[in-house]
């Protein structure tokens, strides 16, 4: 079942090659904000994206998949970004259930990006939408990958996992004279990964929990900022709408923290900052971020 890709990120363009030449497709659905690559391909392919924004209630970040039945119908495939990068949601059995069924009776291919299912935060965990049901795994393509978790995106490394033989060969012949393989490297990086790194899997879990709970204390404790509880990922996403300024990425670069505008997502009011870092590391960043606060 396991294509080897050089990157997620091509494997999400040879998805959008596939459904555009066999389906005759040319768009896809996602919601936003999300991994940029998930909501734009390259110009060489000719495909189009409908965004839809994820709503928050009850203090999470969840899909109001009715929002989608209007969709045209030259749509032919769901990206999915689970866990969800940027807003740290691990998705629950029955999210993933309702997202299959829509895709089913839609006839959609689901591609589902699960680049950080390595790093669940707390007691969450992480649910291949293709392991729910035979029938659904027949229509996903999961694109994995050990970089994000261990380490090693700069040895590109990745893997396309298709059960359906025919929706894995059509990917493998689109690869076939225009991705490069992966390179000799990167395969033993990859299986030394996945069979022998689980301790220290497992301690960097539990700084990046600390990590995860330092910054959600401290950004709730600042005025005009906010953010929800992270499930997966090292990432936050930060409200910051209610700053009193033009551009809050500059503001606060401008202050010595480099965050990642929420445009560059597919929504402004927002920034991302990574936490993946040493104590020290974030505790001068969120210091700073608490000064800059102060200045307005």
């Amino acid at each position: 079942w396991v294509v080897f890709t050089p990157s997620i990120t091509i494997g999400l363009n040879i998805v959008r090659t596939l459904v555009t030449t066999t389906n005759n497709k040319h768009a896809g659905v996602t919601f936003i904000p999300t991994y940029h690559r998930l909501m734009k391909g390259v110009a060489a392919i000719p495909f189009q994206h409908y965004l839809y924004p994820l709503q928050l209630s009850s203090e999470q970040w969840h899909m109001d998949l009715s929002m989608v039945d209007t969709v045209p119908v030259q749509a032919g495939v769901y990206f999915l970004c689970n866990p969800h990068n940027p807003v740290g949601r691990a998705y629950t059995k029955e999210e993933l259930i309702s997202i299959a069924e829509l895709c089913i009776a839609k006839q959609w291919l689901i591609c589902s990006d699960e680049a950080h299912c390595d790093l669940l935060l707390g007691d969450h965990q992480h649910i291949p939408i293709a392991s729910l049901l035979p029938e659904i795994s027949r229509h996903t393509i999961t694109l994995m990958s050990p970089g994000k978790a261990h380490g090693i995106c700069g040895l590109g490394f990745a893997f396309a996992v298709i059960e359906n033989p025919h929706l894995r060969s059509v990917y493998q012949s689109v690869c076939d004279g225009l991705v490069g393989d992966v390179n000799v490297l990167s395969i033993p990086a990859a299986m030394a990964a996945y069979t022998e790194n689980t301790y220290w899997l497992q301690q960097q879990q539990l700084i990046l929990e600390r990590n995860a709970s330092e910054v959600f204390n401290r950004i709730n404790a600042i005025p005009y900022l906010s953010m929800q509880q992270v499930e997966a990922t090292f990432l936050a996403w930060i409200d910051v709408s209610k700053l009193s300024v033009d551009d809050p990425q500059r503001f606060f670069e401008s202050h010595g923290v480099g965050l990642a505008d929420g445009h560059l997502f597919g929504v402004k009011g927002f920034l991302r900052l990574s936490f993946g870092c040493s104590w020290h590391t974030l505790d001068e960043a969120l210091s700073r971020i608490e000064h800059a606060c102060s200045t307005l």
